[in-house]
């Protein structure tokens, strides 16, 4: 690793030296016999890169910088100065909203399918939800559309193309997939400066983005030391180092407290408001009740389908009652003469569907019985188990 890191301590600071050392001198005869070379040697440091710290986006950037050195292409536009946001090839300007999209995604583990025949976009400029049961295939899917995994068939398009062909993949994606993404003998400043030279950032950004998510105050501590929470926001900061038009999260609230579930919350929603897009995946369905737009589901490495949070709500989690009575029996008895469900009751409290509250409370009142309580429920976590019932695994096959 420590190898692998000089290498692109190596690159980023000497690419731009270089480039302005070929302008001062004719071509040599063997640059285009050097030019494989080179490129065989890029394509390595590239997967070095990503096998060290899951940093792809970070990776595929250093990977620009030689192509361009090979090419003699300029690499920024002023010295010392943060490279613009470029406008790719096929003339798709900054300031187009993003998209996310699956085309026919299927993986393919040896016989088990993790991911089958997937196809869904993601809005721009909204939070969107990812969701599944616990071996649904959510984590090989985004590894999928960042292009960490090759897909057996289908696509994975970031604004119409894979990531990889995008000239500073660091700023249209930033990714938290694994919280173990740095040394843990390195302090987490080094490692956010160490991000920020792969992406073309200068390094002098790190301590802003460490107090941008809470850690100033320890950045110069060994990560080896961090908790679980404090690891999540070093992931953060890292995916924000190329200041990304996309972020996408895998189960990012694990390991925070409540206040740090809170902040994080408000940081997403902030990116919302300034048009970018974010797709998290996570198990806590309470905390992306009222944080999710758009929500993707997935089950049995199938999509469920996908589209607003309030859609999905209405088709799989019909309005419930909760009521409480002084004589639960006799009103379970009267409700489901009325037509109505009982979904559950525990001693005096019961869920009830199928009934307006004004049906319910006529009812109660026709049959002499009291109401102590009554509420109007809905919640993602219902709707999502519902969803899902039918799509478990039959197999019992692990999926990743």
């Amino acid at each position: 690793m420590t190898s692998c890191l000089s290498a692109c301590k190596w690159i980023s600071s000497g690419c731009q030296q270089n480039e302005q050392k070929a302008d001062a001198r004719p071509r040599r005869a063997t640059m285009a016999q050097q030019a494989d070379t080179v490129r065989d040697t890029l394509t390595t440091l590239t997967r070095s890169v990503v096998r060290c710290l899951h940093l792809a986006p970070h990776a595929m950037a250093t990977t620009q910088l030689l192509q361009r050195l090979v090419d003699r292409e300029p690499l920024v536009s002023a010295p010392g100065r943060r490279p613009q946001r470029a406008v790719a090839d096929w003339g798709v300007e900054r300031s187009m909203r993003p998209t996310l999209e699956a085309q026919n995604l299927t993986k393919t583990f040896g016989t088990v399918t993790a991911v089958s025949d997937a196809s869904f976009a993601i809005r721009p400029g909204a939070i969107t939800g990812f969701l599944g049961p616990n071996g649904a295939g959510k984590s090989t899917t985004l590894r999928l559309l960042l292009g960490l995994v090759q897909p057996t068939s289908g696509s994975a398009l970031i604004d119409g193309r894979p990531l990889h062909e995008w000239p500073i993949p660091s700023s249209k994606v930033g990714a938290v997939l694994d919280t173990h993404c740095v040394h843990p003998s390195r302090r987490a400043i080094d490692s956010v400066r160490w991000a920020a030279r792969l992406a073309g950032v200068p390094a002098s950004e790190a301590e802003e983005l460490l107090d941008r998510v809470g850690l100033g105050a320890v950045a110069r501590q060994r990560t080896g030391k961090f908790s679980l929470g404090m690891r999540q926001r070093l992931a953060l900061a890292i995916a924000l180092v190329g200041d990304p038009e996309i972020v996408v999260l895998d189960e990012p609230m694990n390991g925070l407290d409540p206040e740090g579930i809170a902040w994080l919350k408000e940081l997403l929603r902030s990116f919302r408001d300034q048009g970018r897009t974010v797709l998290i995946s996570s198990h806590l369905l309470a905390e992306l009740e009222d944080l999710v737009d758009d929500l993707v589901v997935i089950a049995h490495g199938k999509i469920i389908g996908s589209g607003s949070a309030t859609a999905f709500i209405d088709r799989f989690q019909p309005q419930t009652i909760s009521v409480l009575s002084d004589k639960p029996e006799p009103l379970c008895a009267a409700v489901i003469e009325a037509g109505g469900e009982v979904i559950d009751m525990q001693g005096q409290r019961m869920e009830i569907s199928g009934l307006t509250t004004i049906q319910l409370g006529e009812i109660a009142r026709d049959a002499g019985i009291a109401l102590l309580g009554l509420t109007e429920e809905r919640s993602l976590k219902r709707a999502f188990s519902e969803a899902t019932a039918a799509r478990t695994d039959p197999t019992g096959e692990p999926r990743r």
